[in-house]
Protein backbone atom coordinates (compact mmCIF):
# COMPACT_ATOMS: atom_id res chain seq x y z
CA UNK A 1 0.00 0.00 0.00
CA UNK A 2 1.44 3.08 -0.85
CA UNK A 3 1.31 5.72 2.06
CA UNK A 4 2.54 8.70 0.20
CA UNK A 5 4.56 9.90 -3.25
CA UNK A 6 6.42 12.08 -4.44
CA UNK A 7 7.98 12.79 -8.25
CA UNK A 8 10.50 15.84 -8.62
CA UNK A 9 13.85 16.96 -10.09
CA UNK A 10 16.33 17.48 -7.31
CA UNK A 11 15.67 20.27 -4.72
CA UNK A 12 12.08 20.62 -6.21
CA UNK A 13 12.96 21.28 -9.46
CA UNK A 14 16.40 23.89 -8.86
CA UNK A 15 18.57 21.32 -9.66
CA UNK A 16 17.62 19.38 -12.64
CA UNK A 17 19.32 15.63 -13.35
CA UNK A 18 21.11 16.44 -16.37
CA UNK A 19 22.82 18.98 -14.18
CA UNK A 20 24.46 16.66 -12.20
CA UNK A 21 27.86 15.35 -12.57
CA UNK A 22 29.06 11.47 -12.08
CA UNK A 23 29.82 11.03 -8.73
CA UNK A 24 28.19 13.89 -7.19
CA UNK A 25 26.26 13.39 -4.37
CA UNK A 26 23.10 16.06 -3.61
CA UNK A 27 21.48 16.58 -0.19
CA UNK A 28 17.79 16.94 -0.51
CA UNK A 29 14.68 16.71 1.63
CA UNK A 30 11.05 15.81 0.69
CA UNK A 31 7.80 15.89 3.04
CA UNK A 32 5.47 13.54 2.17
CA UNK A 33 1.87 13.55 3.42
CA UNK A 34 1.26 10.38 5.10
CA UNK A 35 -2.30 8.45 4.90
CA UNK A 36 -1.74 6.91 8.03
CA UNK A 37 0.69 6.93 10.86
CA UNK A 38 3.85 5.01 10.19
CA UNK A 39 4.10 1.44 11.54
CA UNK A 40 7.07 -0.76 12.22
CA UNK A 41 7.54 -2.78 9.21
CA UNK A 42 6.96 0.12 6.74
CA UNK A 43 9.78 1.13 4.57
CA UNK A 44 10.97 4.02 2.15
CA UNK A 45 11.18 3.42 -1.88
CA UNK A 46 13.51 5.52 -3.74
CA UNK A 47 13.68 4.95 -7.44
CA UNK A 48 15.14 7.18 -9.81
CA UNK A 49 13.84 7.50 -13.52
CA UNK A 50 15.24 9.34 -16.84
CA UNK A 51 12.66 11.88 -18.58
CA UNK A 52 11.15 11.97 -21.13
CA UNK A 53 9.80 8.57 -21.09
CA UNK A 54 10.56 7.46 -17.18
CA UNK A 55 12.50 4.94 -18.04
CA UNK A 56 13.82 4.05 -14.49
CA UNK A 57 17.44 3.62 -13.75
CA UNK A 58 18.85 0.51 -12.12
CA UNK A 59 20.49 0.46 -8.52
CA UNK A 60 24.21 -1.71 -7.90
CA UNK A 61 22.31 -4.54 -7.25
CA UNK A 62 20.48 -4.31 -10.41
CA UNK A 63 16.98 -3.69 -9.00
CA UNK A 64 15.23 -0.48 -10.24
CA UNK A 65 14.63 0.94 -6.69
CA UNK A 66 15.89 0.56 -3.25
CA UNK A 67 14.42 0.30 0.10
CA UNK A 68 15.23 2.24 3.08
CA UNK A 69 14.27 0.96 6.68
CA UNK A 70 12.13 3.62 9.13
CA UNK A 71 12.57 5.00 12.05
CA UNK A 72 9.95 6.62 13.93
CA UNK A 73 10.59 8.73 16.51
Amino acid sequence: QVLAQHDSYPLDGRYPTHLLSPGEQLFDTIRLDLKRPLQQDDRLIVGLYVLPGAQRLTATTGADSIQLPISSP
